[in-house]
């Protein structure tokens, strides 16, 4: 599965269906039919934590993702802009240089 596909709420699912958050869930739920809430508290404090965990680290890879290629456009136009600077080339020579880099960032 792509990564632009994945939104917080496919990953909570997918998380939900991993083994060890099945285990904390059911081990959580045992206790509290139990009525030990404390210990019931505790595992489903930290299954929440581990999905919250898994959703948070998702995103901000997304985020650093999608910046990457703004981030190469913008050093393209850095060295564009210093090239036309000392060489004299001008608006024509930065326009081929940031066609270029925007060729470049383009998913295949």
């Amino acid at each position: 599965m792509s990564v632009c596909c994945r939104t917080p709420f496919r990953i909570v699912i997918e998380v939900l269906r991993e083994p060890m958050l099945a285990l904390l869930l059911g081990g959580g739920t045992i206790y509290l039919l139990l009525g030990d809430v404390k210990e019931a508290l505790i595992l489903l404090g930290f299954a929440m934590l581990s999905i919250a965990m898994r959703v948070w680290l998702f995103c901000r890879r997304r985020c650093r993702m999608s910046k990457a290629p703004v981030r190469l456009i913008a050093k393209q136009a850095t060295r564009a802009a210093r090239m036309a600077a000392t060489s004299g080339s001008g608006i024509a020579g930065i326009s081929r240089l940031l066609q270029s880099a925007a060729k470049k960032c383009r998913p295949a």
